[in-house]
């Protein structure tokens, strides 16, 4: 693998456009969603049991670090996607008010 290759296939915090504050960065998922923590993977936003995995939301790290939990009310999956995406121009909450 190239140099080139390899930062192609790598995502770092210069790709990201929106405050770091605002992008979300890790969801808790329920047990049976997890992952190895060594081998991270994408979780399918649509999954219904997402939005239960604290009894009633789920929890949230952004880019920066800091944590927040999220009502089930207000995890929807487009919400979730706008959330999660770093250069959409929207900040995390307003991405979970729309």
């Amino acid at each position: 693998m190239t140099d080139r290759e390899d930062k192609e296939s790598h995502f770092s915090l210069d790709d990201v456009t929106d405050p770091t504050k605002e992008v979300g960065a890790i969801i808790e998922v329920p047990v049976e969603m997890a992952v190895i923590w060594t081998k991270p993977d994408d979780v399918d936003l649509t999954d219904p049991r997402l939005r239960t995995s604290r009894g009633s939301g789920t929890l949230v790290a952004n880019v920066n670090a800091r944590v927040h939990f999220i009502p089930e009310a207000e995890i929807l999956p487009d919400n979730l996607r706008a959330y999660f995406d770093p250069n959409d121009g929207l900040s995390g909450f307003q991405a979970l008010s729309r």
